[in-house]
């Protein structure tokens, strides 16, 4: 008897090794392309067009865009230590106001608000509960404001009840 090495599937008929064969080059290629999405990058003061071709020549992306709705002379800078792609390119182009996302092996660029807007000096927000118990955000300004009116409104309650 010869001996061909280990034999996985013993004696399962061909059609279950088959589909058994697909689906774990399957699991394999989804590991591979989920693995493929974070990047790790350190650019300073970069051309946009020079930012895209280190990401298209370290993953396995290209960008699509539209010429008219981008400035690929600007200059940007970037620092990203095992992060989502679409993260890093929302950051770097937030101030373009371009927004990322992955279709297949593109990373396509829109108009619109970036996912993670750059840090900015606005005042703190704060989640408050108003008087029906619903949340609501309210600026630093505003909750002086708010706690004002909600000791109106609960006096005249008191007043009427």
């Amino acid at each position: 008897m010869k001996n061909e090495g280990p034999n996985v599937f013993g004696r399962m008929p061909a059609v279950p090794k088959f589909l058994a064969s697909l689906l774990l080059m399957l699991a394999l290629s989804v590991t591979a392309a989920a693995q493929n999405r974070k990047i790790s990058i350190d650019m300073q003061n970069v051309t946009v067009k020079e930012f895209f071709a280190e990401i298209e020549k370290r993953s396995d992306y290209t960008f699509a865009y539209n010429n008219s709705e981008i400035d690929l002379a600007a200059r940007v800078s970037v620092r990203a230590v095992d992060e989502e792609i679409v993260a890093v390119v929302d950051r770097t182009l937030a101030p373009q106001r371009l927004r990322a996302r992955i279709e297949g092996n593109r990373v396509v660029l829109s108009p619109g608000r970036a996912a993670v807007p750059p840090p900015s000096s606005a005042k703190p927000v704060k989640a408050e509960k108003t008087i029906s118990g619903r949340v609501t955000a309210v600026s630093a300004d505003r909750r002086g404001q708010r706690d004002r009116q909600g000791d109106e409104h609960r006096q005249r309650d008191r007043h009427l009840g």
